[in-house]
């Protein structure tokens, strides 16, 4: 399981933390999320991508992020993207866990059957 860096994760991203609560945070991680994603309604990310969204109830607030180029579908700081990026979606979790079931079919994440 590898990332294919097909930038749909970026579309619509789940985090249990409100635009508030990052912006209180004092972490280098908070600060790249206040200033680089932008809110989204569950609707919102519902319609961007749908496989993953689906799989949320409730408490998770939703993103979008800016640094991903909606044209090319890459991520235009890749290189030097901010750890909130790169520990996606294990988060220092085993690789593998039941997080992969969430992501859309041809996704690198996602468990193979």
């Amino acid at each position: 399981m590898s990332c294919l860096k097909c930038g749909i994760c970026c579309l619509a991203i789940p985090l249990k933390q409100s635009p508030w609560e990052l912006f209180q945070m004092d972490s280098d991680d908070a600060k790249f999320v206040t200033e680089n994603w932008t809110p989204i309604s569950k609707v919102e990310a519902g319609m961007l991508n749908p496989d993953m969204v689906g799989s949320f109830v409730n408490g998770e607030h939703f993103f979008s992020c800016d640094r991903l180029d909606r044209r090319t579908m890459k991520c235009t700081i890749y290189r030097k993207r901010p750890k909130v990026c790169w520990g996606y979606p294990w988060y220092g979790e085993k690789a593998g866990s039941n997080r992969a079931l969430i992501y859309p079919k041809g996704c690198g994440y996602r468990r193979r059957r």
